[in-house]
């Protein structure tokens, strides 16, 4: 009896997401030859040299994939992340640009986009596209920090803020969030409100090193030698 081909390619592409290659080249050679012109078969090899290590095969086949499904999202996505890394920014915009229009409710899309244009030094333009994701998923916490790391370098500092407190009333027990909103602060010499992030930090996660010092940097600016003390012998 054949073998489902569209399965033996799901279980390749999981195999090849995770990393073990070995098994998904195994699933992979047995995809019967009627598959072998489908767009996944060039999406699945793609992802496997990709997690080969053999960024050029992997351009290729991923090209030819999103010529054969202009407007699968997830082959856009892995070949722009691919042109990213391989330093193609502007061939990385010019295909998530072309590919948000075309889906402009895919936030993915837009996050990917932001850092095609981070890539091309269009900071503004990053900007732009981030707010659209977080428009689309207001709780992202990923889009909420990049687009607050954007604001930041565009001298936004207001906005940086303003972004990082939403999404911390959001989920205001997570602690990497209140060590981020912190650091904001630190980095513009807000020591009071920075101090008051790295102390809900520490509540959340007692002993952390990474929060003690970031603390205990804060309260030496605030002239709080002893409390800055406490948190080094801590």
């Amino acid at each position: 009896q054949p073998e489902n081909g569209q399965v033996l390619l799901k279980v390749a592409l999981v195999y090849a997401q995770a990393g073990n290659t070995k098994e998904a080249e195994r699933a992979f050679a047995r995809v019967p030859k009627d598959l072998h012109s489908s767009p996944r078969y060039f999406y699945v090899r793609g992802t496997i040299k990709v997690a080969r290590g053999e960024a050029q095969g992997a351009l290729a086949d991923l090209q030819t994939a999103q010529r054969k499904a202009p407007n699968d999202v997830e082959i856009i996505t892995l070949l722009a992340a691919l042109q990213i890394h391989l330093g193609k920014h502007k061939e990385a915009v010019a295909l998530l640009s072309g590919g948000a229009q075309r889906n402009p409710k895919e936030p993915l899309l837009w996050q990917g986009l932001a850092q095609a244009y981070m890539g091309t030094g269009e900071a503004p333009k990053a900007a732009e596209a981030l707010e659209k994701a977080r428009r689309l998923l207001p709780d992202s916490i990923e889009i909420a920090v990049s687009l607050s790391r954007v604001y930041e370098q565009m001298d936004r500092i207001a906005d940086a803020v303003n972004v990082l407190a939403d999404i911390i009333r959001v989920y205001p027990k997570n602690r990497l969030l209140r060590i981020e909103q912190g650091d904001v602060f630190a980095r513009h010499e807000m020591w009071d409100k920075a101090e008051a992030q790295f102390l809900v930090a520490r509540e959340l996660k007692p002993r952390d090193p990474d929060v003690e010092n970031r603390l205990a940097a804060v309260q030496l600016k605030l002239g709080k030698f002893e409390e800055a003390k406490q948190q080094f012998e801590a």
